[in-house]
């Protein structure tokens, strides 16, 4: 997310065009974007990013479609192989599939939806929101909060 904000802070909008050939920066680009409260025109440019790297895709298919028999005829020679390179490719997915499922154990926290803190503002008293966000993105974000809202550069630490 840090990455994502920082080249979004950056670049703005422009970082939309080439998100998708940075792998990770593309899956939070679109929320950044739309935190920072981008217009839709801004959008134009996520789409033409996904057009390039779809076009490069089916650029790159069309002059290596030759290589693809050619190595499909190597696998047939290996046999076995193949399977080695499954179960490489199997084992692979587990992993992954597993640092998911931990980083997701280590997120999960209470939290408040917006229609909760809602009420919870309109009640006596009123909550106290801490607002951690780096100072330049809480400078040109949209999100605002209301008056009984603190920095967390603001409050003082015992020493």
């Amino acid at each position: 997310m840090s990455l994502s904000l920082s080249f979004f802070a950056r670049f703005g909008v422009r970082i939309l065009a080439v998100s998708k050939f940075i792998p990770g920066l593309s899956t939070l680009a679109i929320p950044v974007a739309g935190a920072t409260c981008v217009g839709w025109r801004g959008f134009l440019l996520d789409t033409l990013g996904a057009l390039l790297w779809s076009g490069l895709g089916v650029a790159f298919g069309a002059m290596f479609a030759d290589l693809v028999d050619t190595a499909l005829a190597y696998f047939d020679l290996l046999g076995r192989g193949v399977l080695a390179v499954a179960a490489a490719l199997a084992l692979y997915l587990a992993l992954r599939w597993w640092q998911r499922v931990a980083l997701l154990r280590r997120l999960r926290m209470a939290r408040v939806d917006i229609y909760t803190l809602r009420a919870m503002l309109a009640g006596e008293p009123p909550p106290l929101v801490v607002d951690v966000r780096a100072a330049r993105i809480a400078r040109w974000t949209c999100m605002r909060f209301p008056a009984r809202c603190c920095c967390a550069r603001a409050i003082s630490h015992p020493s």
